[in-house]
């Protein structure tokens, strides 16, 4: 398993045409939200973008599956807060299988002059993030959550794993950037 990882985020046609310069470790995900950027998820760190998300694997529990769901906790947090943060989410993935529907588990950090993870994870369902939240072995990721959104930051995202055949062409049509060619022709 490599140590890195790196996200890009965009139009789900600019991502497609990323996916392909390398297939075999990209992976395609599809916002949850209506007008949510789509997100290619290299889980090798080793294909070349111009400008990723990189990130550093902390720690995980089992590899980013084909398919299922994506959902994304992203903590900015202060110097203080980050160590205790690491150790409370590292002693969360030792027991991760404990938690249903979760299929893997990533901490990530990213490279970036201001603190901030992610703790990445992919569900079986849509809602198993939701019907899991009060267990009490996740109690440290509430209380994170809610230092980080009265600090430094805090948001999440949601996204499912597709592939760029599964998408409708419709939907290519829909988020293709607007030529002059298709400008001048949208009629015919």
């Amino acid at each position: 398993m490599s140590h890195q990882m790196q996200m890009v985020l965009g139009t789900t046609y600019f991502l497609k045409q990323l996916y392909q310069k390398a297939p075999e470790s990209l992976r395609l995900a599809e916002g949850m939200i209506q007008g949510q950027s789509s997100l290619l998820l290299d889980s090798t760190g080793s294909v070349p973008f111009e400008a990723p998300l990189r990130y550093q694997i902390r720690d995980h529990y089992q590899e980013v599956p084909q398919d299922g769901f994506l959902y994304l906790m992203y903590f900015r947090l202060n110097e203080d807060e980050s160590s205790v943060f690491e150790s409370q989410v590292k002693r969360l993935l030792d027991e991760a299988d404990r938690i249903a529907g979760l299929q893997s588990m990533h901490l990530l950090k990213l490279d970036s002059k201001h603190i901030e993870f992610v703790v990445m994870s992919t569900w079986h369902d849509k809602l198993d993030p939701y019907t899991n939240r009060s267990l009490p072995l996740v109690e440290p990721l509430r209380v994170f959550k809610h230092r980080a959104a009265a600090g430094e930051g805090y948001h999440e995202s949601e996204y499912h794993f597709t592939t760029p055949e599964a998408l409708a062409d419709s939907e290519e049509k829909e988020h293709r950037p607007l030529d002059l060619k298709r400008l001048f022709h949208q009629g015919k």
